[in-house]
């Protein structure tokens, strides 16, 4: 699942919410409801928005990130191994960097919240959500 941020009214939070949880069972193959929806044009958010390369997260396996969007986008194929490095009971670097090099604060402490990775993605995914 990708997180993609478009200006598409169809549904609130909670539906959406709830269908990227239905996709993740697998209970529903989103590729066969996808609608037609017109492009709206295109908006730029300050999670869109691409840190310099010097303050990009560097995770444990050699991947790096740059904005909030692409994080999240990573935690569908970030290995457990990956995520559990950066979130312990003791820390959380995603926390920390989105408040360093964001200032997301308030982002940032809904993450520290979240011990897994899907719930670490839906809280970013609702985030970006009401960003909209």
């Amino acid at each position: 699942m990708r997180v993609e941020i478009k200006g598409d009214d169809e549904g609130s939070v909670p539906d959406l919410l709830f269908r990227v949880a239905q996709e993740k069972r697998g209970e529903i193959d989103m590729k066969a409801n996808k609608k037609h929806v017109a492009p709206m044009p295109e908006k730029k958010h300050s999670d869109e928005t691409k840190c310099d390369e010097a303050h990009a997260f560097r995770a444990m396996d050699g991947a790096s990130y740059r904005s909030v969007v692409e994080l999240a986008n990573a935690l569908d194929t970030m290995s457990d191994d990956t995520f559990y490095y950066h979130v312990t009971e003791q820390k959380n670097d995603f926390c920390s960097w989105l408040k360093e090099v964001f200032h997301e604060e308030a982002l940032a402490d809904k993450m520290l919240r979240a011990r897994t990775k899907d719930r670490h993605q839906i809280v970013m995914l609702k985030h970006l959500l009401e960003k909209k």
